[in-house]
Parts: structure tokens; C-alpha cells; sequence
């Protein structure tokens, strides 16, 4: 499956998430095989309302509110959900310049997963069926100028025969966390061991350290390449690398590119991307 985090740093007004990036195909009675260690799974997600208009060009819109989304799971599903909400949500049409609550933003992205889930398993049979899951993230404006910052889990329930996808509020600002993926309280308990030691130079990113050694230590079969991630601040959705390449030697890449030298020479410009440590 995978493993994907979100969390609020406790002193700081940021949001942020980290993925491996391991995709891995597994059927009934038989091991997980590596697909590929360069998934893209922490995505940006914007909202742009604009006025209605009668003509075809676009007008301005009243403005744009970023927001992420990542996901563990099937990707066909998954990327199809992420690429409709996107298209939705960047389309809106608003006379007063009303964007949509958090809770409408949620429940699309359960609305688009459960059709494409249930689609997707109808063509590969119940046996096998594509399930995924996702957290969504963003930042709401409140009181005194800052940010209030938010988060949604939507996943299959458990609670029903029919397949339907649920979704839930995250508390971030209480300290709560979403972790996506597989053996998802073993790594809440790996997390909690690594905040225990109150490191100094960590100061709440503790989740990213904890999902880095879950991938150096080789253990999940379905969890490996490098750790990604994205920072929420202000509205600015800024994705990071990692200086560690999946063998754990210091490699600053993304997804295991050397974007520095392969991906700048395909392009012919440089490419600059954030890495952080782990």
C-alpha cells in the first residue's frame, strides 16, 4: 500500500505531509511486488472561485485557496478522484465570491473515490478489489490574523456490507495526526517513541523522521524509495525532496531524480527543489 502522514508542527503555523513513494501490486495468497519507487503521492489541490460571466474568455477570479491532498492505495482510483477534484474545484462560479466549506471539499473527494473505487473493482473483481484512501489538508483564516489549519481522513468503511467511502475531521490543531496506509499504528507508536525523546533540533518533525526510517529499514514490503512531502503555509503549498537517495546515502533528489543534473538537462534550465534531511 503505502505510508503517508499530515500533521501540524506544534510552534509553528505549517502543515505538513510526507509519503514514501512505493507503488506495489499484490494479489490473494501471494507477496507484494515493487511496481515502482517514483510514485507521486502528495499533491497539491486548488480552490479558484471566479465572478459569472457571459463571455467564453474567464474573467479574474476573487481569489485561490490551496489546499493538499495525499493518498495510499489503488492509483488508478486514486489519480483519477485527485484529477476531477482538481478540475472541479479550480471551475467554480460564485456571484458573492462564496467558496465551499471544508466538509463540501470532503465529501466531493468521498463522492469522486467511491464512484471510481466501485468502477475500478467491478473491472478487476471483488477478489482483488482497488481500494484507496486519502487525506486532505488546508488552512482557513480566523481570528487575529492567522491561519486555523484543518485536515479530513476519507477511507472505506467497515462498518457496512455495501462499499461506501467515509470521511472524517482530523483535529490538527489539537495535535492529531492522519496516517494513511499500512501497519498505520505501528508507525503512530514510532512517532510517539521519537517525540518521547524531546531531540531539539526535531521540533515536531518527528513524523517525516519516523516514515524516513521506516523506509531505510526495509521492513514493509510495500513501504520504500524516498520520503516526499509538501509544506502548507499562508497558502503557499510548497512540495520537498529528501537528501537521501532509497540506498540511505546522502543524495538530494525527488522520487530518486537527480533533477539537479538528468531532469535540468531534458529541460535545459535548472531545476531548484527544497530538500530536507531525511
Amino acid at each position: 500500500m503505502t505510508s503517508a502522514i499530515v500533521w501540524k508542527l506544534p510552534r509553528q503555523a505549517e502543515i505538513w505531509a510526507a509519503a514514501d513513494s512505493r507503488v506495489s501490486t499484490k494479489r490473494q495468497d501471494s507477496d507484494a511486488k515493487s511496481i515502482t519507487d517514483q510514485a507521486v503521492k502528495v499533491l497539491p489541490l486548488e480552490v479558484t472561485v471566479r465572478p459569472p460571466s457571459a463571455h467564453a474568455d474567464p474573467v479574474a477570479p476573487y481569489g485561490t485557496q490551496r489546499l493538499g491532498l495525499c493518498y495510499a492505495g489503488s492509483v488508478l482510483p486514486a489519480l483519477m478522484t485527485y484529477g476531477a477534484a482538481h478540475f472541479f474545484l479550480s471551475s467554480l462560479e460564485s456571484r458573492s465570491g462564496k467558496f465551499p466549506d471544508r466538509e463540501n471539499i470532503a465529501e466531493l473527494v468521498r463522492a469522486l473515490s467511491e464512484q471510481y473505487i466501485s468502477a475500478a473493482t467491478f473491472a478487476s473483481g471483488i477478489k482483488n478489489p482497488a481500494v484507496c484512501e486519502f487525506a486532505i489538508f488546508g488552512q482557513t483564516p480566523a481570528d487575529g490574523g492567522r491561519y486555523e489549519s484543518w485536515a479530513y481522513r476519507i477511507h472505506p468503511s467497515l462498518d457496512t456490507s455495501i462499499f461506501k467511502q467515509v470521511s472524517h475531521s482530523i483535529d490538527l490543531e489539537a495535535g492529531d495526526m492522519v496516517i494513511l496506509g499500512d501497519k498505520t499504528a505501528e508507525l503512530k507508536a514510532d512517532i510517539a517513541a521519537l517525540q518521547a525523546r524531546r531531540h531539539p533540533g526535531w521540533d515536531g518533525t518527528e513524523p517525516r523522521i519516523a516514515l524516513s526510517n521506516r523506509i531505510h529499514k526495509r521492513e514493509h514490503d510495500t513501504v520504500g524509495g524516498t520520503v516526499q512531502g509538501a509544506i502548507l503555509k499562508d497558502n503557499i503549498f510548497e512540495r520537498f525532496g529528501s537528501m537521501y537517495g532509497e540506498s540511505g546515502n546522502v543524495f538530494q533528489n525527488w522520487l530518486g531524480f537527480d533533477y539537479q543534473k538528468d531532469i535540468a538537462d531534458i529541460l535545459g534550465v535548472d531545476v531548484s527543489i527544497r530538500a530536507l534531511l531525511g
